[in-house]
């Protein structure tokens, strides 16, 4: 879910422990940011948090993510 903040703030990614999942929301200012970009953005952070998951014994500076 994606929110536009009123003021000039920087991104905000804001994730929730609900029962046995974890859920999200990004607030951002629409007039610094892009939809698509922030799109782009939340992709890769989804991509990135899998890979953790996948390998958690991994360095995080050992993951790649898709251009």
């Amino acid at each position: 879910m994606f929110r536009n903040l009123e003021r000039d703030n920087d991104p905000q990614l804001l994730l929730y422990d609900i029962d046995n999942e974890i859920a999200g929301s990004m607030l951002f200012p629409l007039n610094r940011f892009s939809i698509e970009s922030m799109e782009r953005f939340s992709r890769n952070i989804l991509e990135f948090l899998s890979a953790l998951v996948r390998n958690p014994e991994q360095h995080v500076k050992d993951i790649v993510l898709s251009p």
